[in-house]
């Protein structure tokens, strides 16, 4: 059986890679690993195997599946000093859900399925120095991850011609949606009235303009694409791959060599009997970006500062849990204002014109729920209203504040002076701000439980120069890490002043305009307030084990071995040094599949 919750059964196997998290990453790399007969694969997951569950495979279940305390770890920030309501003396506390189950992330989350542009790519290697990381050598393992389906779209001027860039015999299914709310119309048109363009290929090199969402949902089911239900479903049965469930992982056991620390075994934790996974050739951590640090850091590697104050001896010092990044996201709402009428449309939760597929029992729209229109766009291309030049010259001018200060590490210097070429490069495609259509209940034709009928767009600040940390509270494995996101810095809240005007602006543009109820036109300082006190996280952390030199800061090297040790592998969302212009579970999946090939290449 490749799945149990059985101990011994686990350890009567002998494993050449042990892979600690069965998550969004980890499934992906020992499906491949798995391929070879001749590797052995054992993998820890502290969760359980819920694929059985029909809200995890419902594609619209994600609302549910991220509030399911059972389903996720249930972490939260530290208070975060920037983020306050008025007349409170605390920063606000935010929550951070991670799954805790079979899958992990990628069977909780919205299954949104973006990738950034070729700069950004590029950066990995030109910038952060991997060798082999850049846009067109991962292009072939995005493509390897997926099968995509195209939706023609009268909306978008799609006729469903397949991109080279897409996949086509990959386990991950990628969709769009095959309907569209009737808002999404107007949308589009308020949009392209302020210049933007649709983009049909933004995995192509170029992510920015008005795109038609893609989503990891299997088109021929309309269920929840995940590890779990493809590159696992796909390994079922070998019996050289074998995954433990309901085990903790408490510390990475290390052995001296003088080439540096050989990982020989992971300590794991199943109730409360403590047991060890003998791995021959190597350790995988993808245990994502926040437990990936915290298991480092238990296992001695980290700051030093860090671990002497727990009693960790330190075996290698190395900024583990630094350089966090995180997406947040402010949401603008605004009143319909004809509820009647729209109720009598939308309450159906179907306009006929926007119904790409008719076969609403195989396709429910309420599967569709995060799909349809966002825009992706450079700062530049933003137009506020009332804004001119010399406001974007502050802007610019607030990261230059940034980039002089003495007090700030290598690695953030390379970032910021890279994040500011990319705010100021007429030609760089990067995306620097997203504008969503948001599709929950009252956004999309279904109404809210008090029947008001709302637009909603959230905002997401896609490259944000605040950085944060995540560090262990205590040496017992399973207590929650200190989690700091430091967000909302003098940049990012002057980006937000920015990105908020220009969709306030937006839905002020026909056809929008006569749709909508509108406020009384905000102050930059109100536009201030409704940030700090409102805005929320997208759930994207990543940086935590950033892949570039040790000199810069570095954790991974571009073969993703921890620096100092001879064996012992990051593959998750930790190991990028730069936030992403995308949700990132679609560079999640080519990194697994660029790593399993690392491994095979030394191992075979």
């Amino acid at each position: 059986m490749s799945v149990t919750a059985n101990v011994e059964e686990f350890l009567a196997k002998s494993y050449d890679i042990v892979i600690v998290g069965a998550g969004t990453a980890g499934l992906a790399l020992a499906a491949r690993l798995s391929e070879d007969p001749r590797i052995h694969v054992g993998v820890l997951e502290a969760g359980d195997d819920k694929r059985d569950d029909p809200v995890i495979s419902s594609g619209g279940g994600w609302i549910h599946t991220a509030v399911d305390p059972k389903n996720f770890w249930g972490f939260s920030t530290t208070p975060q000093e920037n983020l306050r309501v008025p007349g409170q003396a605390e920063g606000r506390v935010l929550d951070l859900p991670r799954g805790k189950l079979f899958g992990g992330s990628s069977s909780i989350n919205a299954a949104t399925w973006t990738r950034a542009a070729k700069p950004e790519y590029d950066a990995l290697e030109s910038v952060f120095k991997n060798e082999g990381w850049n846009f067109d050598s991962l292009l072939p393992y995005f493509k390897k991850s997926h099968t995509h389906t195209p939706a023609p779209s009268k909306l978008f001027g799609d006729d469903g011609t397949p991109k080279p860039s897409h996949g086509t015999e990959g386990p991950i299914k990628t969709s769009c949606n095959w309907w569209q709310s009737p808002i999404a119309e107007p949308f589009v048109k308020s949009l392209q009235a302020l210049s933007h363009k649709v983009n049909l290929d933004p995995d192509g090199g170029n992510a920015n303009g008005i795109v038609n969402l893609a989503r990891s949902i299997d088109p021929a089911t309309s269920k929840r694409s995940s590890a779990a239900y493809t590159y696992f479903a796909e390994a079922a049965g070998r019996p050289n791959l074998t995954v433990l469930t309901g085990a903790l992982a408490c510390e990475v056991i290390f052995q001296e060599s003088a080439k540096g620390l050989i990982a020989d075994g992971v300590k794991f934790r199943v109730g409360d009997a403590v047991h060890i996974v003998a791995a021959k050739r190597e350790v995988v951590l993808s245990t994502g970006t926040y437990q990936t640090p915290q298991l480092l850091e238990l296992s001695g590697i980290g700051l030093k500062s860090v671990l002497e104050k727990f009693g960790i001896p330190v075996k290698i010092e190395l900024p583990v849990g630094e350089n966090l990044q995180e997406h947040l996201s402010v949401q603008l709402m605004y009143e319909f204002k004809d509820s009647e009428t729209l109720q009598s449309v939308l309450g159906k939760g179907l306009d006929p014109e926007h119904v790409g597929n008719p076969d609403t029992k195989r396709f429910p729209p309420q599967n569709s729920v995060t799909g349809g229109p966002i825009l992706t766009s450079r700062m530049k291309d933003l137009r506020p209203a009332n804004s001119s030049a010399a406001d974007f010259t502050r802007l610019v001018a607030r990261l230059d504040e940034l980039i002089a200060s003495r007090d700030i590490s290598p690695l953030k210097r390379a970032q910021l002076a890279l994040q500011r070429e990319w705010l100021t490069n007429d030609g760089a495609g990067v995306t620097e701000a997203k504008f969503i259509l948001a599709g929950i209940p009252g956004t999309i034709g279904l109404p809210t439980p008090t029947g008001t009928f709302m637009l909603w767009i959230p905002i997401c600040h896609a490259h944000p120069s605040s950085r944060g940390s995540i560090h262990i509270n205590s040496t017992d494995p399973a207590a929650h890490p200190a989690i700091d996101l430091g967000v909302m810095d003098e940049y990012d809240l002057e980006s937000w002043v920015w990105m908020l005007k220009f969709a306030d602006n937006v839905v002020r543009t026909e056809p929008l305009a006569s749709l909508v109820k509108h406020q009384p036109p905000r102050t930059d300082d109100e536009w201030r307030a409704l940030a700090t006190s409102t805005a929320g996280v997208m759930f994207h952390p990543v940086g935590t084990t950033p892949m570039c030199p040790r000199a810069m800061d570095g954790v991974v090297d571009s073969h993703l071995k921890v620096y100092g040790t001879v064996n012992l592998r990051v593959v998750d969302a930790s190991i990028f040094p730069l936030q992403l212009g995308a949700m990132p579970q679609a560079t999640i999946y080519a990194a697994a599949e660029k790593a399993a090939d690392l491994i095979k290449l030394e191992l075979v």
